[in-house]
């Protein structure tokens, strides 16, 4: 029996047309960046200043690519030795980041924001249709299915890996070497156990197509990853495709990159079929593209 495991990274989000970067949450002409650097700056003065509204600040101010959670993990390796005082309004000014991002996310992740026509919506509503098992691994806070005006069918689960916008959105880093993490910032660090993310190990080895759409594969993530991946390059596995979804060929450069931190690209395509479908090329009609795409909905129906 067919099993698919869909996992989704903030691509997904992107291709149905919704502005959820970090970067796009933290421009100037945003409600709720000015909020959380003008909030906490107010009541901060009050007392005593911080450098985490500043660093936050100036990273936008200079990172052509700004990646929040970075500059999160960042700040925590730069700032020990802490007062009380301090790690309070630390936690102040974080807790306000986050809410401040809910509330953005909240704003534009709408339907009236998606794109008439994406990728992305079009295999929601096919993997809606089937009748096998679909379970949807999201790294995302949004609900897809809701913004697209999809109602859930039963045998499709949905995994929120972070949190949603309405439960225990979770915002922070983690660190390469756990014994190096700043134990009086811990609250800036995602939890060490993480029953979706064990779920996800779990799902991806028993899955029979695996779809990654949208996720970079990135260092910071990998880790969840790597037991799927290990699996494959030894043989010792029941998937038999792997559909890696992204947006053109320089994000396809990029996750190549990241898979091959830790494994071997071409063993894993010794043992699996592995495809590559660019949303830019499915959208400008492109034959492979939309050929890939018709071969990846045949195999799920």
């Amino acid at each position: 029996m067919t099993h698919i495991a869909l996992v989704l990274g903030n691509g997904f989000d992107l291709d149905l047309g919704l502005p959820t970067k970090y970067s796009d949450f933290a421009n100037p002409k945003n409600k709720e960046w000015n909020d959380f650097l003008n909030m906490t700056g107010t009541i901060i003065k009050q007392c005593f200043r911080t450098e985490f509204v500043d660093h936050m600040q100036q990273a936008r101010e200079h990172e052509l690519w700004f990646d929040i959670e970075k500059e999160i993990c960042c700040f925590a390796e730069k700032h020990r030795n802490l007062s009380q005082e301090q790690i309070g309004l630390i936690r102040y000014q974080f807790e306000t980041l986050v809410e401040q991002l809910r509330l953005y996310i909240c704003r534009v992740a709408v339907p009236k924001n998606k794109k008439d026509k994406s990728l992305a919506e079009s295999l929601l509503r096919k993997l809606n249709s089937v009748q096998h098992p679909v379970a949807v691994y999201t790294y995302n806070y949004t609900d897809c299915f809701k913004i697209c005006g999809i109602v859930k069918e039963d045998n499709v689960k949905v995994h929120y890996i972070h949190g949603s916008l309405s439960y225990n959105m979770t915002l922070g880093c983690r660190a390469n070497d756990r014994s190096k993490e700043n134990l009086q910032l811990d609250f800036m660090y995602k939890p060490t156990i993480d029953l979706q993310n064990d779920n996800l190990r779990q799902n991806l080895t028993q899955a029979t197509e695996v779809i990654i759409f949208g996720h970079s594969l990135n260092d910071m993530d990998f880790c969840y990853f790597k037991d799927f991946f290990d699996a494959v390059e030894r043989g010792n596995h029941i998937c038999k495709h792997l559909t890696l979804i992204c947006k053109d060929t320089k994000s396809q450069e990029q996750l190549m990159g990241n898979i091959m931190k830790h494994v071997s690209i071409e063993r894993v395509a010794e043992h699996i079929e592995v495809d590559f479908i660019l949303t830019d090329l499915w959208s400008c009609n492109d034959l492979l593209a939309l050929k890939a795409y018709e071969d990846l909905c045949n195999r799920i129906s």
